[in-house]
């Protein structure tokens, strides 16, 4: 049986967070580490990566978590993206 390389299991975490973003169209980063099963610190790396592969954007909001803790942040599907993938036209469809 032949096992997954590193960058199979990179590819696989990297459309599981896509497909969570779509699904729930806007999403923190914490919500999609537990909808996924991934590790707050995978989740991080791998939006920073599609953040700067400018498939998705970071929209802060003025929500406060806790007394001493950062403002939450919710990534989006980056709208150049929304009509150009096939996955995301059942939930951002093109104006007719």
């Amino acid at each position: 049986m032949k096992v997954a390389n590193r960058e199979l299991l990179r590819a696989i975490n990297r459309f599981s967070i896509l497909n969570c973003i779509r699904t729930n169209r806007t999403i923190s980063r914490i919500d999609i580490a537990k909808e996924t099963g991934l590790s707050r610190a995978s989740v991080t790396g791998i939006t920073a990566e599609l953040i700067k592969d400018n498939l998705i954007l970071e929209k802060p909001t003025r929500q406060k978590l806790g007394v001493h803790c950062r403002k939450k942040a919710y990534i989006v599907i980056a709208e150049s993206q929304r009509g150009d993938c096939d996955w995301c036209q059942d939930i951002y469809p093109t104006d007719q």
